[in-house]
């Protein structure tokens, strides 16, 4: 019988952060090989947040590992800029979730690392525009791509810590009522290396969404089912061609069931870590 390696997961287990339920909460269920949290395994999944506690016990690691960078911060001087710096010159392997970020590490550090993207978590919904809102959701850190559009009449943001009178406080039930209560999705990124999750998000919530990003490369993969460019005209469009923008979501859905599912996803994480388990 051929042994199966038992996966150690290391990193910010608790948070509710939607990065740990993308790439690492929902493929453990999935991928079909024993895990353990907090601790190495046959092969060790170092991820989101790693404290400094944590990498001091872990800097003369010798088990095999894939480290999963989801943000760069391998050019600052800071305390995560450190640890991760230190972490991928031991690392067996390297994951990343976009295409963007496995090219910028590749070009400025000659790393080899293997794209794994986002799953959904949300269920897929009929698509709909229920009214003329506009919802905004997103990590904080997105908030000056944002700002040009905060005088929307009808916008709606999703997050935390962004000063707007327009922020409902994020939660993950927040964010998904707020979806499939109003009627388009606006999306702006400050970072062209991000992956595809908000689009495939609000795909699966039935939305169409508006965004002024071509910079994006994720984001560009879903140009068929999406408005890219001005953001008022987009908003005007949507609303005067209502069966067209439900019929690109629709198209949207097909596009990204299978590709970006659990169950999908997880394969890759499971023949991932097999693979690393049997090298030398």
């Amino acid at each position: 019988m051929i042994k199966l390696p038992t996966i150690g997961y290391i990193g910010d287990l608790y948070s509710g952060h939607a990065g740990f339920r993308y790439r690492v909460d929902a493929p453990m269920r999935l991928h079909g090989l024993d895990y353990v949290l907090g601790i190495p395994g046959d092969v060790t999944l170092m991820f989101r947040s790693i404290s400094h506690h944590n990498f001091k016990q872990l800097k003369e690691f010798k088990f095999k590992s894939v480290y999963d960078i989801t943000d760069f911060h391998l050019d600052k001087d800071h305390e995560m800029g450190v640890i991760q710096r230190s972490i991928v010159m031991h690392a067996t392997s390297i994951t990343v979730s976009s295409k963007k970020l496995q090219e910028r590490l590749y070009k400025d550090y000659r790393l080899k690392s293997e794209v794994i993207e986002d799953c959904y978590t949300n269920e897929e919904w009929l698509p709909s525009i229920p009214n003329d809102n506009i919802v905004w959701f997103g990590h904080p850190s997105n908030a000056n791509s944002l700002r040009p559009y905060l005088k929307l009449d009808k916008l709606i943001v999703c997050s935390k810590n962004i000063e707007t009178s327009k922020l409902i406080e994020y939660s993950e039930k927040n964010e998904l009522q707020l979806l499939k209560d109003n009627g388009l999705v606006l999306l702006t990124s400050n970072n062209p290396m991000t992956n595809g999750n908000r689009i495939i998000r609000a795909l699966r919530a039935g939305k169409f969404i508006i965004t002024p990003n071509f910079n994006v490369e994720a984001w560009n993969e879903f140009k068929d089912f999406i408005w890219q460019g001005d953001v008022s005209e987009g908003i005007r469009w949507a609303l005067a061609n209502q069966d067209e923008a439900l019929w690109k979501v629709k198209l949207g859905q097909d596009y990204i069931r299978e590709k970006f599912s659990p169950v999908t996803i997880s394969n890759m994480w499971r023949e991932l870590f097999i693979r690393v388990y049997n090298t030398n």
